[in-house]
């Protein structure tokens, strides 16, 4: 796949001060847009639309900061100790294998004595995808998430296209897959294909697939066929679309970094990032850049507009700000920067729990709104909160064709998850992972889905051999 230049040029929105969208020409803000996953439609307005796309922009970074300020706000003290709650609640001794096994208060203890520590292991590696979705840190820098967590706003106009339709629930974890009508495609805005007065036509589309015999921007070089393949040699496997998106990470500190989809695998659902920290020097040079933060209006808050096409979820408006939100200065300005050292390592079990399940840990990153209320009730919050963990146990395998068919992964389980949990590592009671949370199956009376750890094991050693840089070591710790 050629490499994503305009996108990987362009700066993440929490690492630049607001100023920037008040200066930066039209093509970088485009640049800039591509790398935040916004409607490709932006890539042809002209200079008149310079405005709504520095608003359209700068409304996504507000509701990023405010993310990452919620994490921030909450802090790895008080995730832990709602953390400790959980693993001492009765959920624990549900836990147990049997019904004697329940009763027995050594036994329970013990469990909940092996879970609390799971829990802390799975917190320190866990990331959350800026502002939904999540992911684990399975070394050398690399975290492992869903790769329909690496999304773009416009990804369920592809599988319109497509003709894809899946059957199932709606939960999963909409990753960041859209954030409402920023689009200039909406009726404010009409858009043609090509646009006359758009003085950038070195801006290309880099978030479609771009064709084998580019020449690096995306645009065909024609008479140059394919090799012939060998009778005994396999066909290359279709690169992912979304290998070269980047996606912003925060960690239950507060701290962040941005990331780029090096490998993503769509029949598995899953996808690896790897880290790139933000310079240095970008909190500082914010600080100067924009001096004393202007306070801001009070915002009402406005809840999301959710679509839930297939069972891992889609949703069309991010987080949402907090009621009272920190100014984008003030915000910006508090950012730290996340390290891959800074993190924990999760080790990937090498022996599959079996039909008889194990008890696990889910640290995942819960949409706050009530998307499950009826047509026409008046939106409330939840009380979730960023790194929330829950409780259940592993309940075996469903066919590969029957997950296939409904778009489910393999893995059965029955930790609760919410809009936001995909990407999230199913952790064993003995701190490794043992599954990725991806989805849920409405027919079923919400059966929790993950990927299964063979899947998981399978792509990683895909990935260790594909991805340049890759540690030999490290992906699969025993």
């Amino acid at each position: 796949m050629a490499p994503r230049r305009g996108a990987a040029a362009a700066p993440s929105l929490l690492s630049v001060p607001d100023s920037w969208l008040d200066a930066a020409p039209l093509a970088e803000l485009k640049r800039a847009a591509l790398r935040a996953g916004l409607e490709r439609g932006w890539q042809r307005v002209g200079r008149e639309h310079r405005r709504a796309l520095a608003t359209a922009l700068a409304e996504t970074r507000r509701d990023a900061l405010a993310f990452v300020a919620t994490v921030a706000s909450l802090g790895r003290d008080r995730a832990v100790a709602l953390g400790r709650r959980e693993v001492a609640s009765d959920h624990a001794r549900a836990m147990a294998p049997g019904a004697a096994a329940r009763r027995d208060k050594a036994a329970t203890a013990a469990l909940r004595e092996r879970l609390g520590a799971a829990m802390q292991i799975a917190m320190r590696a866990a990331v959350h995808v800026v502002p939904s979705g999540s992911g684990a840190h399975v070394g050398g820098g690399y975290v492992l998430t869903c790769a329909h967590c690496v999304a773009h706003d416009d990804d369920d106009d592809d599988d319109d296209d497509e003709g894809e339709e899946e059957e199932g629930g709606g939960e999963g974890g909409e990753g960041e897959e859209g954030r409402g009508l920023t689009s200039p495609a909406s009726s404010v805005i009409q858009l043609d294909d090509d646009d006359p007065s758009d003085d950038d036509d070195d801006v290309v589309d880099l978030t479609r697939d771009a064709d084998p015999d580019a020449d690096g921007g995306g645009r065909t070089r024609r008479g140059t066929p394919p090799a012939p393949r060998k009778p005994d040699e396999k066909p290359n496997k279709r690169p992912s679309h979304r290998v070269g998106r980047f996606k912003d990470l925060v960690d239950v500190t507060g701290a962040v970094a941005s990331s780029e989809c090096v490998f993503a695998d769509e029949a598995s659902d899953l996808a690896l990032l790897r880290l790139l920290p933000f310079p240095e020097d970008f909190a500082e040079e914010a600080a100067a850049d924009e001096g004393e933060a202007l306070a801001e209006e009070e915002e009402t808050e406005k809840p999301p507009k959710i679509s839930s096409k297939n069972p891992r979820g889609s949703s069309k408006n991010p987080r949402g700000s907090s009621k009272n939100p920190p100014s984008s200065s003030s915000a910006r300005r508090g950012l730290r920067r996340l390290r891959a050292d800074s993190l924990g390592v999760l080790r990937v079990a090498r022996r599959d729990p079996g039909p008889g399940g194990v008890p696990v840990v889910a640290v995942g990153n819960p949409f706050d709104w009530d998307l499950e209320a009826p047509a026409g009730a008046a939106p409330t919050k939840n009380g979730y909160t960023p790194f929330w963990v829950s409780l259940g146990r592993t309940e075996g395998l469903a066919s590969r064709a029957y997950a296939k068919k409904r778009g489910l992964g393999r893995l059965k389980h029955s930790a609760w998850t919410y809009w936001g949990h995909s990407g999230c590592a199913l952790v064993s009671d003995e701190g490794e992972l043992v599954g990725v949370h991806n989805s849920w199956c409405a027919e079923n009376d919400a059966q929790r889905h993950g990927v299964a750890l063979e899947d998981v094991r399978a792509f990683l050693e895909e990935a260790r051999g594909a991805v340049k840089g890759a540690p030999r070591e490290g992906f699969l710790v025993s």
